[in-house]
């Protein structure tokens, strides 16, 4: 969660705290033994800078926190760990087991996020994230042959990241940018889950980037939506000139065409070339993004007879970057 989603305190508290509730108490009701919570940096990390921070430091004060996102994640992950060895309403023998798992901001194929050039922060691509569930999910085990009393991981939380390195980004990414130092130790998931990142920053990256540029590629350029409003209106106008009766409004709109045009026949040829030309201009664009862009080529195709060259432009320049590349 981020942006305004952070911010909006009655959606999120339902959704963090009263969302974490109703799973405790599924839990209980049918005996599940086994919880991994993803948390986050936030229930320790208030906006001042952190170095190489541990799973010692203290939760940030409930008060204190600036937005509702950290606040209700903070509550719930203190609740799942409080939920720790509780026994199964149906079964007295079985216990529920939880652990909370901290994430580093994510970053990955549709995420992305990036600090400023003195900032220094973590990260954790998502493949290594979905490792760190599966091996709290595992240290929450109590039946593991020559292991007796209580799993490892019960009861405790853990820093979750790849390391602390800087990305060299494009610009033409999207990207949220993060304001403060603050990064973790992964050291206690490493020693205590056996967590070590399979996947390194570089080939996370190289991930990511190819993500974005393929999705850049398969996305529909076109021009602003004022563009779109003038052409539209202006075809209308000279529709409406050349074929509808000067009734109310149109006599103003048929006044000033004659003024350009001299003449209703004048525009009516004006009107029917025009719409030729976008029409001849929509079946070229189809042709090339067949080559250029197949994936969107019907879309280029209603877009240009639509604004004419007005996105034609735009298929002309991804060409001419495709045959350079």
């Amino acid at each position: 969660m981020s942006g305004k989603e952070m911010v909006q305190a009655g959606r999120t508290d339902e959704i963090n705290i009263n969302g974490t509730c109703n799973v405790l108490d599924a839990c209980h009701e049918h005996g599940v033994r086994r919880l991994v919570y993803v948390s986050t940096y936030n229930v320790v990390f208030g906006g001042k800078p952190i170095v190489n921070g541990s799973e010692t430091l203290p939760y940030f004060p409930i008060e204190d926190h600036v937005d509702a996102y950290g606040r209700s994640k903070s509550i719930a992950e203190q609740l799942v760990l409080k939920s720790n060895g509780r026994q199964a309403k149906s079964n007295k023998g079985t216990r529920l087991y939880t652990c909370a798992i901290r994430p580093a901001a994510i970053y990955g194929p549709a995420s992305f996020r990036i600090g400023a050039p003195n900032v220094k922060t973590d990260w954790v691509y998502a493949d290594n994230l979905v490792l760190a569930l599966i091996l709290a999910s595992m240290g929450l085990l109590d039946d593991i042959p020559g292991r007796k009393g209580t799993p490892v991981a019960a009861g405790q939380a853990y820093f979750i990241c790849d390391a602390l390195f800087t990305f060299n980004i494009p610009t033409t990414l999207n990207k949220e940018l993060v304001g403060v130092t603050h990064y973790f130790s992964y050291l206690k998931a490493k020693e205590e889950l056996g967590y070590v990142p399979v996947t390194s920053p570089q080939e996370g990256l190289a991930a990511t980037i190819s993500y974005w540029q393929e999705r850049k590629r398969r996305e529909l350029d076109g021009p602003t939506i004022f563009t779109w409003v003038a052409v539209i209106i202006g075809m209308l106008a000279v529709f409406s000139a050349a074929f509808l009766p000067p009734v109310g409004p149109l006599k103003w709109v048929l006044a000033v065409h004659l003024f350009v045009f001299r003449s209703v026949l004048a525009i009516r040829i004006v009107f029917v070339a025009a719409v030729a030309a976008h029409a001849g201009e929509g079946v070229y664009a189809w042709f090339l993004a067949k080559k250029v862009d197949p994936r969107n080529a019907t879309g280029w195709f209603w877009q240009t007879f639509a604004l004419g060259f007005f996105s034609l432009r735009f298929l002309l320049k991804r060409a001419r970057a495709g045959a350079g590349a």
